[in-house]
């Protein structure tokens, strides 16, 4: 059987977010002395190059979604060229595409378990999140707008949980009614947040001290973790 490499787009810190949510998936992130690669039974068991791609950018959406989630600054990673090594070994690339990487660093915890020799086969909270978002539409769309944070993303997520719960107060179960109308009401009001808010007329007032971008986020982060993990 063929074996497909993507290659990955990003800055390393970043792919290293990725990295580090799979430890007991299908999906696997390797690298050699230049660049990370995406690799995955998912993508060998496949022949035509556009439905490699397609599902390779797929799961890149999912799992960059999942990072933005848990690192708020988290920069998007992308697909890059298509290596396949054949039965013999031999190597072709496909497509590629290149990008300038500027430095970045960021302080990661390290958590050590005394007595536990299975946490290395145990799914991480990202890779619960992906089977999640494969086997439910509404998971994998809101993980998609979580891609890049902007006032228009954060106010889809908020829609996407609200129309899966039922609409109504019903979503005040996953976050306080305090804080999900502090956030609408920040989001849709131009006189708050300017060009990137949803409404440009002056009947939507802001409120008496608008959130900022990233308080918004964390108000959507805490109402998209309590839904996933009320999720079957």
């Amino acid at each position: 059987m063929k074996k497909y490499l993507i290659q990955l787009i990003g800055e390393n810190i970043d792919i290293e977010d990725l990295s580090d949510g799979l430890r007991a998936s299908k999906w696997k992130i390797i690298k050699d002395s230049e660049s990370y690669y995406l690799t995955s039974e998912i993508l060998n068991s496949k022949s035509e190059t556009n439905e490699i791609m397609s599902t390779a950018k797929e799961f890149i959406d999912i799992i960059n979604g999942s990072a933005k989630v848990i690192h708020r600054n988290h920069k998007r990673v992308t697909t890059g060229s298509l290596t396949t090594i054949d039965e013999n070994g031999n190597k072709s690339v496909d497509v590629f595409i290149s990008a300038s990487i500027e430095s970045r660093s960021r302080l990661r915890a390290t958590l050590t378990l005394v007595n536990d020799e299975n946490i290395e086969n145990r799914p991480t909270t990202i890779e619960n999140w992906i089977d999640k978002a494969f086997l439910h539409k509404p998971i994998r769309d809101a993980l998609y707008f979580f891609n890049e944070l902007t006032w228009w993303n954060l106010y889809k997520i908020y829609e996407i949980i609200k129309f899966d719960v039922g609409g109504g107060n019903k979503i005040y179960k996953y976050q306080e009614k305090n804080k999900i109308k502090h956030f609408t009401q920040t989001s849709q009001s131009r006189e708050a947040i300017g060009d990137s808010a949803r409404h440009a007329t002056e009947i939507y007032k802001a409120p008496k001290k608008p959130l900022t971008l990233n308080e918004a986020h964390t108000i959507i982060r805490i109402l998209f973790e309590n839904w996933i993990n009320n999720a079957n």
